[in-house]
């Protein structure tokens, strides 16, 4: 069963073993919001929360198509094309080009690429 929920950030964390957030942050962009110092603000809300739960020990999936938010917040990104899972970086060793390709298709990611875990396959 897969339960949708708001978070309170001022509430103790010590029950959760995992959060998954699928595009939390899509409807705060900033260009589209009416109000541009509210999106902001609400975008690093969620951030600082996600950073919060993480430092707590918690695991935490970010599924997300705006790149800099997920290389804010994640210590290992997991590139997904067309529904397979075709590599695995570390944020510290990457880069938005090496991310951009695995995503497209651009550059082949088992080819040695920075902060790549060996053994993913697509």
């Amino acid at each position: 069963m897969v339960a949708a929920a708001e978070i309170d950030s001022n509430l103790p964390l010590l029950c959760l073993n995992a959060v998954v957030l699928d595009t939390e942050t899509t409807g705060l962009d900033p260009a589209k919001a009416r109000l541009i110092q509210i999106g902001v603000v609400q975008t690093r809300n969620v951030l600082d929360l996600i950073r919060r739960v993480r430092d707590e020990g918690i695991a935490v999936v970010f599924i997300s198509h705006s790149m800099p938010h997920v290389m804010e917040v994640s210590d290992r990104i997991q590139v997904m094309r067309r529904g397979h899972r075709v590599a695995t970086f570390a944020t510290e060793r990457t880069s938005m080009e090496e991310l951009v390709g695995a995503m497209t298709g651009a550059t082949d990611p088992e080819a040695g690429q920075n902060g790549h875990e060996a053994g993913v396959s697509s």
